[in-house]
C-alpha cells in the first residue's frame, strides 16, 4: 500500500488551515456583526446583568459569588477579562485609580457588557472551528467543512453567542468533551474527557449530563475491539479516572457550590 507523498500531505494541511481561517473569521464575523445592540440601554440582554454584576463583584476581594444560579467558570473569566481590562486602561491612561474604572462601570457600563459580549462571540466562533476537526476526524474533511459551515451561519447558535452568559462557553467544553469521546482507548483520553466535562458542568449545570454518554463511549466498544470483553471494559480505570476527573475540574473551578 502506498503511503502518501508528502506534496500531497502538504497540500492536505494547507487546505485544512484555509477551511479553519475561513470558518474562524466567518463564524466571528457574523457573531460580531450587531453585537452593541441595545446599547446605550445595556439591560435588554437576557441574564446579562447577573453575569456582569456577579464578575464585577469579585473586584469586592472575595471570589465567593452571591448566587450559585450558575456555576462561576464563566464569572471568573469574565473578571479576569475586566481585570485586563483595567490594567490596559492604566497603562494608556484611561484610568487614572481604581475609582474611575467603578465609575465607569457604575456611570457607563456598556464597555462591561460588550467584554462579557465579545468573549460569547469569540467562544461561539471557537466552537465552530472545532466541530470542523471533531466531523473530519469522524467522517471527512469535506464533512467537518459542512458541519462547521453550519454551525457557523445557525441563527440561534449567533443569537446566542451575542449575550454575555454563559451557555456557549460551556459549548466549547461540550464539542472538546466528545471529541476525547471518540477513542477512549486509553486513561489519557478519559482523563481528557472527565476535565473537559467537567469544565462545562462549571460553565452551566446541564452540561454534567455530559457523562452519561461517556459512559456509553466507553462500555460500547468500537468495531475493531469488539473482541474485549465486557468484564475487561469494567475493571478497566478508565471510568473511575473520567468520573474523578469531572469532579477536580468542576470543583476546582466552582469551589463555592458545596
Amino acid at each position: 500500500m502506498r503511503k502518501p507523498s508528502s506534496a500531497l500531505i502538504g497540500t492536505g494541511v494547507k487546505i485544512t488551515l484555509l477551511i479553519v481561517v475561513f470558518i474562524g473569521l466567518l463564524a466571528l464575523a457574523v457573531r460580531l456583526w450587531g453585537i452593541e445592540f441595545g446599547f446605550p440601554h445595556v439591560h435588554c440582554g437576557i441574564d446579562e446583568d447577573h453575569a456582569t454584576s456577579l464578575a464585577m463583584r469579585y473586584g469586592r476581594g472575595s471570589l465567593k459569588p452571591d448566587s450559585l444560579w450558575w456555576p462561576t467558570l464563566h464569572s471568573y473569566l469574565l473578571f479576569v477579562l475586566y481585570a485586563a481590562y483595567y490594567a490596559l486602561g492604566r497603562l494608556f491612561g484611561e484610568f487614572g485609580s481604581l475609582f474611575d474604572f467603578q465609575k465607569l462601570y457604575f456611570t457607563d457600563p456598556q464597555s462591561f457588557y460588550l467584554i462579557g459580549r465579545v468573549f460569547s462571540a469569540v467562544s461561539g466562533a471557537l466552537s465552530a472551528v472545532l466541530l470542523f476537526f471533531m466531523a473530519k476526524r469522524v467522517y471527512s474533511r469535506r464533512v467537518g467543512f459542512l458541519a462547521a459551515l453550519f454551525l457557523a451561519l445557525n441563527f440561534m447558535h449567533i443569537r446566542e453567542s451575542q449575550y454575555s452568559r454563559p451557555d456557549i462557553l460551556g459549548g466549547v467544553f461540550m464539542v472538546l468533551a466528545f471529541m476525547a469521546m471518540l477513542s477512549l482507548k486509553n486513561k489519557k483520553d478519559h482523563l481528557l474527557a472527565g476535565i473537559y466535562t467537567g469544565l462545562a458542568a462549571s460553565a452551566k449545570y446541564q452540561f454534567i449530563l455530559l457523562i452519561f454518554p461517556a459512559l456509553v463511549a466507553h462500555f460500547i466498544p468500537e468495531p475493531s475491539e469488539e473482541k474485549k470483553s465486557w468484564g475487561s471494559r469494567l475493571l478497566h480505570p478508565g471510568p473511575p479516572i473520567m468520573l474523578l476527573a469531572v469532579f477536580i475540574a468542576f470543583f476546582a473551578t466552582s469551589p463555592y457550590i458545596v
